[in-house]
């Protein structure tokens, strides 16, 4: 019953998954341009992807899975904005603060997939 559940919430919310990873390679691309206003575009579509987008589909059928997103969505969120701040105002605190809040969404993305792997049965 879980991997079903989780099935047809993966169907709703695969979409933003594919979405944030095209604004990851969006803010990483611009980055390598010194591209600023891809950079601040980039930002504002990771953020949009994950704290609406993703947000809208939470809860998960499996309270762990949530869980795992919803740091994630919190981490990025952090990220996102203090990436926006760089792009304002290039404070080399601000470039910390979205590397850190990003490698721990990372490791909250890798975490949720393992479960949303398990709880379909791969």
């Amino acid at each position: 019953a879980l991997a079903v559940a989780v099935r047809a919430w993966e169907s709703r919310a695969g979409e933003h998954f594919k979405e944030s990873a095209q604004a990851l390679e969006e803010v990483s691309g611009a980055s390598d341009r010194n591209d600023e206003a891809g950079v601040r575009a980039g930002c504002q579509r990771l953020h949009d992807t994950n704290a609406v987008g993703l947000q809208a589909d939470l809860p998960t059928p499996d309270p762990a899975l949530t869980a795992e997103l919803q740091s994630m969505i919190d981490d990025l969120n952090t990220a996102t904005h203090a990436c926006l701040r760089f792009a304002d105002s290039r404070q080399p605190e601000d470039a910390s603060n979205y590397q850190t809040y990003l490698a721990r969404a990372v490791d909250h993305l890798t975490t949720a997939k393992r479960i949303l792997n398990e709880d379909l049965g791969q």
